[in-house]
């Protein structure tokens, strides 16, 4: 069944009668029918804006309500931020002692390494004295060239295993690692004002 309609006398200023007419015109309805439908759209957004606006208030009200909670009991909150900053320093401090471990292992591993790079540097030394001792007793030409090839390689393990640049590395990136450490540890310090 449709709905009754009812005749209102409207007085408008003669632009809106003309923009009206126009948009009636270019959507192909009566000046009537522009008119309702823009009424009835303008009930329907104002629907949707009171929605919005009350779930937009609810909110607000949620959030100042669980503002307030903080505030009544602000010993809570604080002592809940304290046990979250204490388990932080707790971490960093395990943290801490995990690089200095992993510190200590580098340090004593360069040491090994030290070591028998040196005792191999030693080793490729005697081979070429030995191979020397061997030139200077003027041995057959197999030996000779045998002793060559032996002096070479203890020579070319010498310069290409050099101890030096490794040890050089070593203490850069233990330096760094210390470094490291340092900037932790104020890191740290810093929160306990």
């Amino acid at each position: 069944m449709p709905e009754e309609e009812v005749r209102i006398t409207l007085r408008l200023p003669a632009s809106l009668r003309d923009k009206l007419l126009a948009s009636a015109e270019d959507r192909s309805r009566s000046m009537n029918g522009e008119i309702v439908e823009r009424l009835d759209w303008s009930f329907d957004r104002a629907t949707d804006e009171r929605a919005n606006l009350l779930k937009l208030v609810h909110d607000q009200d949620t959030e100042l309500q669980e503002l307030r909670e903080r505030v009544k009991n602000p010993g809570a909150e604080i002592g809940r931020l304290k046990q979250l900053l204490a388990d932080e320093r707790d971490a960093n401090r395990k943290l801490e002692s995990i690089m200095e471990a992993q510190f200590d292992v580098l340090n004593r591993s360069t040491d090994v390494l030290k070591s028998a790079s040196a005792q191999s540097q030693q080793q490729a030394g005697i081979i070429e004295s030995l191979c020397t001792i061997i030139f200077s007793l003027d041995p057959s030409p197999e030996v000779l060239d045998l002793t060559k090839r032996i002096s070479k390689a203890a020579q070319d393990y010498r310069e290409r295993y050099g101890v030096q640049v490794e040890i050089e590395r070593g203490r850069e990136e233990a330096a760094e690692v210390q470094r490291l450490i340092s900037k932790a540890d104020a890191l740290l310090e810093k929160p306990k004002k």
